[in-house]
């Protein structure tokens, strides 16, 4: 969900691939890549085998519970900004929870003539705040998330088929 590449569930980094899609995979050039999401995102007609595996022989894994984690945040960062729209989201909530929640502090000073206790003032203004710079950041963020995307060189289209002649 967090992707913009649909990864379908229990897809691994063992493929068959065609020498095009070959030809095009090495041309990209990021540091770390997440194999399973640029071969997805190529656009190229796949097809799954199911099979089951066989439990294991011997031993244990040596891929801990950190290696998957980190792979985790490896794929989502490598194919999308939608987690920094979590940001925008959450701050316009908090902004506008400080808002309705003072409101009717407000009411009841203007009601009933009684001053505003500092804390609910000072606890109001924190959370109005803490919403706004987290809306800011979350748009900064988007925009240095695009930047980001655009700095992998990836290709914009990939040409499968062409009837010109070389």
């Amino acid at each position: 969900y967090v992707s913009e590449t649909k990864l379908e569930n229990g897809t691994a980094d063992f493929r068959l691939i065609d020498r095009q899609v070959a030809d095009i995979f090495r041309e990209f050039s990021e540091q770390e890549p997440f194999i399973r999401g640029l071969i997805k995102s190529l656009g190229f007609r796949q097809y799954a085998i199911d099979y089951q595996p066989d439990q294991r022989f011997s031993g244990i894994s040596k891929y801990s519970f950190k290696k998957m984690r980190r792979l985790a945040t490896q794929g989502i960062t490598s194919f999308s900004v939608r987690p920094l729209h979590l940001a925008i989201y959450l701050g316009f909530f908090f902004s506008s929870l400080a808002v309705l929640i003072y409101i009717p502090y407000i009411v009841y000073s203007i009601s009933y003539g009684h001053p505003i206790s500092g804390w609910s003032s000072l606890i109001a203004t924190i959370v109005f705040f803490g919403g706004v710079n987290l809306l800011v950041l979350g748009i900064i963020g988007i925009y240095i998330g695009k930047l980001f995307m655009q700095s992998k060189h990836r290709p914009n289209y990939i040409i499968q088929n062409s009837n010109l002649t070389e």
